[in-house]
């Protein structure tokens, strides 16, 4: 497992792995909010594992129309930051739900979720 501090730390890692001479075979997987911790998620048997959750800077532009997040931010975090600044953004139901997870693949409207009848 990896886990960079920054950006640049992202960076390094990724050539350091293409370098390896396994680098057509190295499996690696993706660590963003840690919303889902139980073992085997995002996580890899026989590969590297680049945890992000480090990467939590927000920063918001200067009209307050873009937020702009780190994928190691969960949505609390966020939804902390934007009330604090009078403005709201539209993210996970809940606050311990891993930003990046949740925007490249996750489940968000209230119709995923299955109900009985």
């Amino acid at each position: 497992m990896v886990k960079p501090r920054d950006t640049n730390d992202v960076a390094v890692t990724i050539k350091v792995l293409r370098w390896l001479p396994l680098s057509d075979s190295c499996k690696v997987a993706i660590r963003g909010g840690g919303h889902t911790p139980w073992a085997g998620s995002a996580n890899i048997d026989g590969g590297v594992t680049i945890d992000l959750s480090s990467l939590k800077a927000i920063s918001v532009n200067r009209d307050k129309s873009v937020v702009s997040v780190g994928a190691g931010c969960v949505w609390g975090e966020v939804y902390k930051k934007a009330e604090a600044m009078g403005i709201a953004v539209i993210g996970g139901r809940g606050s311990s739900i891993g930003v990046s997870g949740l925007t490249l693949g996750g489940k968000s409207s209230l119709d995923s979720v299955e109900h009985d009848l």
